[in-house]
């Protein structure tokens, strides 16, 4: 999935290119549709990269300058020091909550929604709300297709550098039809992420189903990819790509697509249940 080797379709991961090239239009898809798959990739990878580094600077401008020093606390009427009002305000203002036991919140800083993963022990890593992923042709040198608040599973047994399956969401624009967007955004993610030096995929359209969960209702695609694996090593069998497509409430004329990229045939691929799982906890995000 992230492998960038002679035979492995190329994947970023991590800081993009600021100007990705525009993205084809999925296949078994009419002029309307091509239209519609307007992703707005230049802006996400700009506003992405500015969610990366105030990431790291959250800690350094909470911290109050080392000139200042902390004044004698407030007394009440009887004596005793009066409640500080942040004391109270992080007291009403609980983390939020998973809604299954002992997973794990990830964010899409830009896209404002929230999904949840299995820990690290269950094979997972979540890089952050503006860590990208990318695929491409193998011999671009810039991603063609990207996601942000990427999470990652599991390793490839054959290939130690590359994952299992990643996650993330990115937005469409010029469009309101989440049925249609969903079916061409996961065929576009099943030709990019299994197109190797071997050859492009066969895709093939899994399903499209309307989609309700936490709030959220839109549409939800799944598509099939089989790559050409002779003469190829490290290559899948087959791979599946999952994709919830949603309104962006703001953003008139806009949508966000949410996508699970899954290596299968594997031992250690990702199950039904936890696909399942972890689109189910897609929703909002709720300010922190």
């Amino acid at each position: 999935m992230a492998s960038a080797d002679d035979n492995h379709a190329a994947g970023w991961r991590g800081a993009p290119p600021q100007y990705p090239p525009a993205p084809r239009p999925p296949g078994g898809i009419g002029p309307v549709m091509a239209a519609t798959l307007v992703l707005v990739f230049v802006v996400v990878l700009i506003i992405a990269g500015a969610l990366v580094v105030n990431a790291f600077r959250d800690s350094d401008d909470s911290a109050a300058p080392a000139s200042e020093e902390p004044s004698a606390p407030e007394r009440d009427a009887s004596g005793e020091p009066a409640a500080d009002p942040s004391e109270e305000s992080s007291a009403d203002e609980a983390p939020e909550e998973v809604l299954n036991s002992g997973w794990k919140l990830a964010k899409v800083g830009r896209w404002e929604l929230t999904y949840e993963i299995p820990g690290r022990s269950e094979g997972w890593t979540y890089e952050g709300p503006g860590a990208v992923f990318g695929v491409g042709p193998p011999d671009a040198e810039q991603p063609e297709l990207t996601m942000v608040g990427a999470s990652y599973y599991g390793t490839n047994p054959c290939d130690g550098s590359s994952s299992l399956a990643a996650a993330g969401a990115h937005g469409v624009e010029n469009t309101e039809d989440t049925g249609e967007t969903a079916e061409g955004v996961a065929r576009k993610w099943a030709e990019l992420a299994y197109e190797y030096e071997t050859g492009a995929p066969e895709v093939e359209l899994r399903s499209v189903t309307e989609f309700s969960a936490n709030g959220l209702a839109g549409h939800y695609a799944v598509a099939d990819a089989t790559p050409v694996t002779a003469g190829g090593e490290c290559i899948p069998e087959s791979g599946e790509v999952h994709t919830v497509v949603v309104p962006n409430l703001d953003e008139a004329n806009a949508v966000r697509a949410f996508s699970i990229v899954s290596d299968s045939g594997y031992e250690e691929s990702l199950d039904a249940d936890t696909i399942e799982t972890v689109l189910n906890s897609l929703r909002d995000s709720v300010d922190d």
